[in-house]
């Protein structure tokens, strides 16, 4: 029994009846019509009566006085029935109950939602990070389970920029206070896919935008009368329309886009087909869209997209494999230069004395010197990264040319200066220097790989040098063993002699032009790429170690 005394109008079903063998009541053809709170009580006891007699119940226990203005509900008052209180919501105490899954009394309690929603959120990134995944698996566990906890709602409710805002700085904030997220790094590289170098993780408020798109596409496609009527609504709204809101979406990626009643323009073209299909169309688009215009946000931040800019597509390899979150957070803040070196705390206005290499003292200590540039590493630090990194490339050639077990771990074979590898007409001779002339200094390259059966011989040399050095030396290695070459098709008539080099730039970079030259090593595709990732990652990995030894200062420096 709904009861509205705002008005003194009882309302009830037409035609309800309750009958007994003692009592035959019939409520025929009840319409809307005032009574007294005396006429109230009359028919609550009739009620009462006639659940008693029949033994059942009527929800009675539910019935209760409820004062409604205007549509919302703004006084209860729990009625004695049988000497029974029933209470039913309240919302001056803040009374709810669930719809759709969300707080509700008279009309969803946003307040409420989002205090729920924060609280969720920040639970379960707390959960995953503590599972101790790889970095790929607790983006996509984050993606997969903490996002769609505030996706349904986004469906529901409408959010500002503000409320998302801090939705994504919730998540950020449980990753930098466990080390997954620099407290100096971008946002960019956490939010760009992984292909271009980001960690792909998703921002609730591009979620957001892709419900809105989502909900347009629906709307504008439907054959439903009453959502066709809503969407006329919409497009003839002046403010707050999502149709508006959608194409300004569009706008900022550099897209244009138009609604017509059933039709929908896209960069001039019309989009065929039904709801699912259009969506996709348009999801796609803003996407790519989205992500070219962080990457240009990105790059205007000139110190920490330094590096980024210079490096291909491919340089990002290494975020594919199985990283500790920890570990790449660590590389990441490295490549944006968010590291305390002496010439970043001067730029910030920290005292730091000078700004020359604490190690070597002869240059200005930046992350490129550091891990390339500085003298006191280049003969310990410099040189066990170089070795790491070739050594997965010889191993890889020593499996595929049956030098060595499939069972070998690159990690564990010991390399030394000379040590030669033979058998089935294949040689592998580390470090070894060559009798050549005495006008020919480089003489002594990283490897020598050799097989008789093709008749050919590859002169493979490795360097890590400076990001913006890495063509330099190539051409540099190219030249320096061309004499070393030539001696040795003298003193081989017939072999085919190649130089080979290797060369990665300390954070990555260079992999098409390493790719390029280490194919002559490696024809198998699928065998060239894993090599090629588990390389980079090295490197990376390496560079990474070196830096946390310095800045520690694991590492001191060498005095005369």
């Amino acid at each position: 029994m709904l009861v509205d005394t705002s008005k003194g109008y009882r309302m009830g079903p037409p035609g309800a009846r309750i009958v007994n063998k003692t009592h035959s009541l019939f409520l025929d053809d009840l319409k809307i019509y005032q009574e007294t709170e005396e006429e109230l009580e009359i028919i609550n006891n009739i009620l009462i009566q006639a659940s008693g007699d029949t033994g059942a119940r009527y929800g009675v226990k539910k019935c209760c006085k409820a004062v409604f203005k205007q549509g919302n509900l703004m006084e209860t008052e729990g009625l004695t029935i049988n000497e029974e209180l029933t209470q039913v919501l309240d919302p001056v105490e803040g009374n709810t109950y669930k719809f759709l899954g969300l707080e509700q009394a008279a009309g969803v309690n946003r307040e409420m939602v989002l205090e729920r929603m924060e609280v969720l959120v920040k639970l379960e990134v707390e959960k995953l990070v503590h599972y101790e995944l790889y970095d790929k698996n607790l983006v996509i566990a984050i993606n997969s389970k903490v996002i769609p906890v505030v996706g349904y709602v986004m469906n529901i409710i409408k959010f500002s920029k503000k409320e998302l805002t801090e939705l994504d700085m919730i998540v950020k904030r449980v990753l930098r206070l466990n080390k997954m997220h620099g407290m100096q790094s971008s946002d960019e590289r956490l939010y760009l896919p992984r292909n271009v170098g980001g960690r792909g993780l998703k921002s609730f408020r591009t979620v957001y935008e892709e419900t809105k798109i989502r909900i347009v596409c629906y709307m504008c496609k439907s054959n439903d009368p009453a959502i066709i009527t809503v969407w006329e609504r919409e497009l003839n709204k002046e403010y707050h329309s999502y149709a508006k809101e959608v194409v300004q979406m569009f706008e900022e990626v550099g897209h244009t886009l138009e609604f017509d009643f059933d039709e929908i323009v896209l960069n001039g073209d019309v989009l065929v087909g039904d709801y699912s299909k259009v969506y996709q169309v348009m999801k796609n688009v803003y996407k790519k869209g989205k992500v070219a215009k962080i990457q240009e946000d990105y790059s205007k931040k000139k110190l920490q997209s330094e590096y980024y800019r210079n490096q291909e597509k491919e340089c990002h390899i290494w975020l594919k494999g199985n990283v500790d979150p920890i570990k790449t957070a660590a590389i990441i803040q490295l490549m944006e230069q968010m590291v305390e070196t002496k010439v970043w705390k001067v730029l910030r206005g920290i005292a730091a004395g000078d700004d020359k290499c604490r190690l070597c003292g002869k240059y200005r200590e930046t992350v490129a010197h550091l891990l390339s540039g500085c003298s006191t590493l280049a003969q310990q630090e410099y040189l066990v990264r170089h070795n790491a990194a070739l050594s997965i490339m010889i191993t890889a050639w020593c499996k595929k040319e049956g030098l060595m077990s499939e069972e070998e771990k690159w990690y564990k074979i010991n390399w030394y200066r000379g040590k030669v590898l033979e058998g089935n007409g294949r040689k592998v001779i580390w470090d070894f220097e060559f009798k050549a002339r005495k006008n020919n200094i480089h003489r002594r390259p990283d490897a020598i790989l050799e097989n008789t059966h093709k008749k050919e011989i590859l002169i493979v040399d490795m360097a890590c040098p400076m990001e913006c050095n890495v063509l330099q030396k190539t051409n540099e290695k190219l030249q320096n063993y061309g004499q070393l070459a030539y001696e040795i098709r003298e003193k081989r008539p017939g072999y085919n002699v190649s130089i080979v080099p290797l060369v990665i730039g300390c954070l990555g970079a260079g992999v098409l032009s390493f790719t390029k030259y280490a194919r002559k090593i490696i024809q198998e595709d699928k065998l060239l790429e894993r090599t090629t990732q588990d390389m980079v990652q090295t490197v990376v990995f390496h560079s990474e170690t070196i830096m946390r030894k310095v800045l520690s200062g694991l590492i001191q420096p060498l005095y005369d």
